[in-house]
């Protein structure tokens, strides 16, 4: 099996709660302390909803639980209650309510299904969306923030093409698992790397390795 997160891609069917800072779909994609984020009204319920990344092509299954992840804070005490969930096929379901945390709190549900009790597969997953909910029972004036929105769960790779190397040969190399939104610039990186050697077309797994280390570790230098 290996581990998927995925993203926001774009607006999903509502788009109910107002921008605090920066823009959708990026506003819910990192968890930047507040940098970025979106906001609502506690008094006033309503549900942001955005499509989702996709899982790689070939993906056979979905192993489990999907989860619905959510960084949430507040401006104030008596936000009101709020929920993470998902929405497939018209259907939206959530997870528990919660009290909305006075600091950028990490919120996390677990879906065994998708909603309308349908078993997760990967198409069901690429038409899913995640959605964030203001019940509305709070104090008018007080906020409820989102600052990032991501999906996470298991999968098991089809029996070939890039993801499936990835999976089976790499990740172990690496410890740890390269986020799925990665994998296309993971895949020029190689590309590149192999321009001046145009001799040879064969790419060998420890070059998709070494791609990889030396891409993170050009994007995120160490200094001495």
């Amino acid at each position: 099996m290996s581990a998927f997160t995925l993203y926001p891609l774009a607006a999903g069917y509502t788009s109910a709660w107002g921008i605090g800072a920066g823009s959708r779909p990026t506003c819910v994609q990192t968890n930047d302390a507040g940098t970025s984020y979106i906001t609502k009204d506690g008094s006033i319920a309503g549900i942001d909803a955005y499509t989702l990344d996709d899982l790689p092509g070939g993906a056979a299954t979905v192993n489990g639980n999907v989860t619905a992840n959510g960084y949430w804070g507040r401006s104030a005490i008596n936000p009101g209650n709020a929920n993470n969930g998902f929405r497939y096929s018209g259907t939206n379901g959530f997870g528990g309510a919660f009290t909305c945390p006075p600091s950028w709190t990490l919120q996390s549900d677990a879906f065994a299904q998708a909603p309308g009790a349908v078993p997760w597969t990967p198409a069901v997953l690429n038409l899913t969306e995640i959605l964030c909910q203001d019940a509305g029972s709070g104090t008018g004036g007080v906020f409820q923030h989102v600052t990032q929105l991501y999906a996470t769960g298991d999968y098991t790779p089809g029996s070939g093409g890039f993801a499936f190397l990835i999976a089976s040969l790499i990740l172990p190399l690496l410890g740890a698992a390269i986020p799925l939104s990665k994998m296309r610039e993971l895949a020029l990186a190689v590309w590149r790397a192999k321009l001046p050697g145009i001799g040879r077309t064969l790419i060998l797994p420890h070059e998709y390795e070494l791609a990889w280390r030396e891409w993170t570790a050009y994007r995120h230098p160490r200094f001495a």
